[in-house]
C-alpha cells in the first residue's frame, strides 16, 4: 500500500491545489493520501493558511474525499504548530483536543499571549514541489 499522509497544497506554502496533488499521487499508484496543510497562527507567516481560507480548505478536501472514492483514499488533516502559551493541537480552536488530559489542561495552554511579530521561513528552506513530482 502506498500512502502519503503529509502533503501540502495551496491553502498553505504549497505551489499545486489540492485537486492535482490528488491526481498525481493517484497517477503515481498511491492507495491514499492526507492533506495536512499548516494550521492558522494568531500572527502572520508565509507558510500557514489565513484563517479565513480554514473553512475553503475544509470543504475542497471533504469534495476530493467524495471525487475519489473507491479509488484512493483521501484524508483531512492540519499540521498545528505549538508554541507555549500561545498555540497548539489541545487549544480548542480546531475542534475537541486529541489528548487524553482534562480540559482544564487544554484550557490552560490556550491562555492569550501577547500578539508575536510576523514570522517568515529563513531563507533557502523552501520545500515547494509542483505537483508533477510527485505528492509531498
Amino acid at each position: 500500500m502506498l500512502t502519503n499522509y503529509h502533503t501540502h497544497c495551496q491553502f498553505c506554502d504549497g505551489r499545486s491545489s489540492a485537486a492535482e496533488m490528488a491526481e498525481a499521487a493517484h497517477a503515481a499508484g498511491y492507495d491514499a493520501l492526507g492533506f495536512s496543510s499548516h494550521a492558522p497562527l494568531p500572527f502572520d507567516t508565509d507558510w500557514t493558511m489565513k484563517a479565513e481560507r480554514l473553512p475553503d480548505y475544509v470543504d475542497e478536501i471533504r469534495r476530493l474525499k467524495k471525487v475519489w472514492e473507491g479509488r484512493m483514499e483521501i484524508l483531512l488533516g492540519l499540521e498545528i504548530d505549538w508554541i507555549e502559551s500561545l498555540v497548539g493541537p489541545g487549544d480548542g480552536r480546531f475542534g475537541p483536543s486529541p489528548c487524553r488530559r482534562s480540559s482544564s489542561c487544554c484550557a490552560a495552554r490556550a491562555r492569550p499571549a501577547p500578539p508575536a511579530p510576523s514570522m517568515r521561513r529563513p531563507a533557502g528552506s523552501s520545500l515547494r514541489r509542483a505537483a508533477s513530482s510527485g505528492p509531498r
